[in-house]
């Protein structure tokens, strides 16, 4: 199962969606993350322990340093984390980030059949 990375844009509400990584590479990822000084990283622990963080500024500061200071051994853990820092580039720096399954944005698929019907 694949994991996205959906930025909701402070201004228009609108979410945006971007293929993140498996869940076991997340889970490896988390793993790594739960190795840093939560008080310096506490947005990562959030995103991957909560599932969501308003701040991709914040995110992408506390990821550069995370990879700078404590550079992940695993290489897959630290694609991930190049992967998720390019992503938040294309938020803007105060859209909230949240993780979600790549099956959980079609929520629309039933009017699309009801279309169908038509």
């Amino acid at each position: 199962m694949g994991l996205e990375i959906c930025f909701t844009d402070g201004d228009n509400g609108e979410d945006y969606y971007f293929s993140l990584a498996t869940a076991s590479g997340w889970s490896l990822f988390g793993d790594w993350v739960d190795t840093l000084p939560q008080n310096e990283f506490a947005g990562l622990a959030e995103l991957v322990n909560e599932g969501e963080y308003k701040g991709t500024d914040v995110l992408s500061e506390q990821l550069k340093k995370a990879l700078a200071e404590h550079r992940p051994k695993d290489r897959n853990v630290a694609k991930t984390a190049r992967h998720l820092l390019k992503l938040m580039g294309y938020g803007a720096p105060v859209d909230t980030a949240r993780v979600v399954n790549e099956d959980d944005d079609d929520d629309d698929d039933d009017d699309d059949e009801d279309d169908l019907d038509e």
